[in-house]
């Protein structure tokens, strides 16, 4: 059943019984419904709430997912924990107060941990390329059977971030800068080889286009995808939204590196088709920043995607927020090679790690692998 991918779709995404049939079923189809899978074991439901945001924005985890899984799990001899680690900067017991998760884990006498809160044990990083060792939860550690709910959305760092990327939430506020701080895409690969999903449901009933994780426009999709394989489900997951999975780097590198041996050709599609819930997600690209207007200069050829997106996405914001005048005649500087280009006469942005050493004593310097959104706002003195 390791290759089967189910994709199933849900009459209404904000009907508790819709969810479930649709859920059941999707499960049902990849060999999920065993009472060996679940019995007698300590289940972690990993969410994805970021902040507290309405599901209807396409930003959480549909509450009505959460709570049709926690129903189907009941009916085994289990103990069940929903866990997550809000985005940096957010309380985690508020961001699940405000999307209703506490009542539902209430309703049902499930654990809910703030993982930003647990105690951390240090595990080494099996096959590490970026990083060495890194500091996993208790809760996540003394799970026997993990199950990941992510997000059918976009992102600012990537084209989207799936099933690999949501298990970011479950290190500390450290770690998330650190990781910002270093190869981001390498870093999730890296914490997947840690901390394994048994389970990846794919929560597409509303998703995000455009401005993801948090402020794109919600899709209305009623699509559920599952999969006992991770990399499984988060390539299928892409081809749903209309993107190549292989230009999504965490992806990738993922495959490259064994996180999963299945290939994209022996994938058994099961439910519905690829192509009969397809939706081509709309994903921000430079041009639609209106850098023209500003004289906005990028030089970034052989720059990574990840840099490359998280200046689009960051560039659309600014416009979006009317705010692109305050970079009017900036040069940003992406990626590794040289520059020899006269800029003197602009405002010179090196932009990533990658651009660091290049036009020594000029301009200023924003750190990241990419960079995080707040190090840019706060190195270019823009707002929220």
């Amino acid at each position: 059943m390791k290759n089967k991918v189910s994709i199933q779709r849900c009459s209404a995404n904000d009907d508790l019984q819709s969810v479930d049939r649709a859920l059941k079923k999707s499960l049902g189809l990849i060999g999920a419904l065993d009472n060996s899978l679940y019995s007698g074991k300590k289940i972690l439901i990993k969410p994805n709430i970021l902040k507290g945001a309405s599901y209807k924005s396409g930003a959480t985890t549909n509450p009505f997912m959460i709570e049709s899984l926690i129903r189907f799990l009941k009916s085994f001899d289990c103990t069940i924990t929903i866990a997550e680690g809000a985005v940096v900067g957010y309380d985690t017991m508020e961001a699940l107060t405000a999307c209703g998760i506490d009542k539902i884990s209430n309703r049902y006498g499930t654990g809910l941990v703030d993982l930003k809160k647990d105690r951390f044990i240090e595990k080494e990083v099996p096959g590490g390329k970026e990083l060495e060792s890194l500091k996993i939860p208790v809760t996540v550690l003394d799970s026997d059977f993990l199950i990941n709910m992510s997000v059918l959305k976009t992102h600012d760092s990537f084209p989207a971030t799936l099933g690999l990327k949501n298990i970011k939430g479950v290190i500390s506020e450290h770690d998330k800068k650190r990781f910002h701080n270093s190869e981001l895409a390498q870093c999730i690969v890296d914490l997947n080889k840690v901390v394994r999903t048994d389970l990846s449901i794919i929560d597409g009933t509303v998703g995000m286009e455009g401005i993801g994780p948090l402020y794109g426009e919600p899709v209305d999709l009623k699509t559920i995808i599952c999969s006992f394989d991770l990399i499984a489900a988060d390539l299928i997951a892409s081809r749903v939204m209309g993107l190549d999975p292989y230009s999504i780097k965490y992806i990738k590198l993922a495959i490259e590196q064994g996180i999963s041996s299945i290939k994209e050709e022996d994938i058994d599609v099961v439910g519905y088709t690829v192509d009969e819930v397809k939706r081509d997600f709309k994903v921000i690209d430079l041009k639609s920043s209106a850098c023209s207007q500003y004289l906005i200069d990028i030089m970034g050829e052989g720059a990574c995607s990840g840099c490359l997106h998280t200046l689009e996405s960051f560039l659309y914001k600014t416009g979006r927020n009317k705010d692109l005048d305050r970079l009017k005649g900036s040069t940003f500087i992406l990626g590794k090679r040289n520059f020899s280009k006269d800029i003197s006469g602009n405002k010179i942005i090196k932009f990533g790690k990658c651009a660091k050493d290049s036009y020594p004593e000029k301009g200023c310097y924003i750190k990241g692998c990419p960079p995080h959104m707040d190090t840019i706002r706060e190195v270019l003195g823009i707002k929220k």
